[in-house]
């Protein structure tokens, strides 16, 4: 759980500062700025590193013959 969480939060700091910049000039809140802006961007980064997490998760699961 805790991959999953430094995963997430490295995927969200990637995304540029000025991309957050940006959208407060433009008056968006912080949550319309972290769902239209800053998740689609981070979901490329998050993406993989969790399906890897999965992956792992579920190999490390299964019956061993």
């Amino acid at each position: 759980m805790a991959f999953n969480a430094e995963i997430i939060c490295r995927g969200i700091l990637s995304v540029s500062r000025r991309q957050v910049i940006a959208a407060a000039v433009l008056g968006m809140s912080g949550g319309l700025t972290l769902r239209r802006i800053i998740m689609p961007q981070a979901m490329r980064s998050i993406l993989p590193g969790i399906t890897n997490q999965a992956i792992i998760m579920i190999e490390s699961t299964s019956p061993r013959s």
